[in-house]
């Protein structure tokens, strides 16, 4: 059976930006926030697996890894990626030390984490590859 990874036009065009808070660390549900994160959900988020950004390639890294992974049916999943990242928004002050820090500052995993609790999630499962819980 030959599983086919989707392009990163694909990847991309299957989520959506959604508002950032930087104060509070959190995604937020109001029109004007002052950042736009990438998120690409499957299936209910109620119960999900949140696969965290690899660095440096962001959600995208999780492409090859997608056609392994049971349907969305069996196997609701949230990919997430980081300010700075993939289709995020890159601050024009952003620079490669943000994200050091920002690997940093989530090295716990409940850090790691609170981006996405906003999501609707009722449990969190959370994947994570190429060091980004690591400091």
């Amino acid at each position: 059976m030959t599983r086919e990874t989707p392009s990163a036009q694909t990847w991309f065009a299957g989520g959506e930006r959604i508002g950032y808070e930087p104060n509070a660390h959190a995604i937020v549900r109001v029109p004007g926030a002052p950042l736009s994160v990438f998120l690409r959900r499957e299936g209910d988020l109620a119960h999900t697996v949140s696969f965290l950004p690899g660095f440096p390639d962001g959600s995208f890294g999780w492409a090859k890894v997608l056609p392994y992974l049971p349907n969305s049916a069996q196997m609701s999943k949230l990919f997430v990626e980081y300010v700075g990242m993939g289709d995020s928004d890159k601050p024009k002050d952003f620079t490669i030390l943000h994200c050091r820090a920002h690997r940093s500052r989530r090295s716990g995993l409940a850090g790691s984490v609170r981006p996405v609790n906003n999501c609707g999630h009722v449990r969190l499962f959370v994947a994570s590859h190429s060091g980004a819980l690591a400091t």
